[in-house]
C-alpha cells in the first residue's frame, strides 16, 4: 500500500469517467420470492482515464521532472507493478484523495504524432 500520489500533469487534456459499484445478490425462494443480500455497505468507483496528450519532449512537474509527461505516466505504472499496489488519486468529482489501484497489469499508448502519445488506463477505489 503506497502513499504515492498519482501524478498531475496540469493543462493536458485528460478525460475521467466515473463508474459507481455495489455488489449485491438476488435469489429466488421456491414460493417465487426475491431476497437481497449487499455484500457492500459503501459504493467503490471505477474510473476511465484517457489522456488525450502526453507529449514525449516536455518534462512532467516536479517530483517527475527527471521524466516526459508520457515517461511519468508509464513510470508511475511500472513503479506500482500494474495492479499489484494501490496508490492516491485525487477523484475529480469529489476533489478527495481516494485510494485506488490499477484495474489491470497493462497500460495502452497511442501515437498520435510523433512526440505525442495519448494513453488509457482504469483505476478501482480500494479500501
Amino acid at each position: 500500500m503506497s502513499n504515492d500520489v498519482f501524478p498531475d500533469l496540469p493543462g493536458l487534456d485528460v478525460e475521467v469517467d466515473r463508474t459507481t459499484l455495489y455488489r449485491t445478490s438476488t435469489y429466488e425462494t421456491v414460493g417465487g420470492r426475491e431476497q437481497r443480500a449487499a455484500w457492500w455497505s459503501s459504493p467503490r468507483y471505477r474510473y476511465r482515464l484517457r489522456w488525450n496528450l502526453l507529449r514525449a519532449d516536455v518534462a512532467a512537474p516536479a517530483p517527475w521532472a527527471a521524466y516526459s509527461e508520457a515517461a511519468a505516466v508509464q513510470r508511475f505504472f511500472d513503479v506500482h507493478l500494474g495492479a499489484w499496489d494501490s496508490f492516491l488519486m485525487v477523484d475529480p468529482y469529489s476533489a478527495a484523495q481516494v485510494r485506488v489501484r490499477f484495474v489491470e497489469d497493462s497500460l495502452r499508448f497511442t501515437r498520435e504524432v510523433p512526440g505525442v502519445w495519448a494513453a488509457q488506463a482504469e483505476v478501482i477505489s480500494v479500501k
